[in-house]
Formats: C-alpha cells, structure tokens, sequence
C-alpha cells in the first residue's frame, strides 16, 4: 500500500504546512490584484466617462457594481460552505478558475 512507504510521520505534517501557506500566499495575491483593479478603474473613469459618454450617476453604477457582486454572493457561499465544508468550496473555486 502507498501510505506504507512513508515511514516519517513529521514529513507529511511540514507538507501540509507548506501547502497551507501556499494557498495562503496565492490568496492574499488574488485579492491584492482585485484591489489593484479597482484602484484602476477609479483612475480610469473620467476618461472612460468621456470615450463612453457617461454621467456621474451612470458611473457610480458602474464603479458601485463591485459591491453588489460581493453583498449578492455572501448568502449563496455562505450556504454552501456550511453545507459542503470549507475545504470543499476552496478546492472548487480554485479548480474552476
């Protein structure tokens, strides 16, 4: 059997460690990126209102729009990370992506 050959118990335990932080880094990345985007596009908007012709109002819309994406999601993952576990959900949005 495979999980016979491993003979050092403290080795599986530093690879769960270094997977933990892995995901950790990998995450704390994906949200700098998104902060960064949105930055962006707060810098972008007075030319994206003029090239669009946008108004002010019809702006906020757009810039706002990250907000209503995240408050729209927090019910549904909620549910289903009490109902499937943490674990489970993490491991299906990074294979998804």
């Amino acid at each position: 059997m495979a999980f016979a050959l491993n003979h050092n118990k403290g080795c599986g335990k530093i690879a769960g460690q270094m997977r933990r932080w892995t995901v950790v880094v990998l995450l704390y990345f994906g949200i700098l990126i998104s902060y960064i985007d949105r930055g962006n596009l707060g810098i972008a908007a007075p030319q994206m209102m003029r090239d669009f012709g946008l108004s002010p109002a019809a702006m906020g819309t757009l810039l706002s729009s990250f907000f209503w994406t995240y408050g729209a999601f927090q019910i549904p993952s909620g549910y289903l990370v009490d109902r499937f576990g943490i674990r489970a959900i993490y491991a299906s949005v990074l294979n998804s992506a």
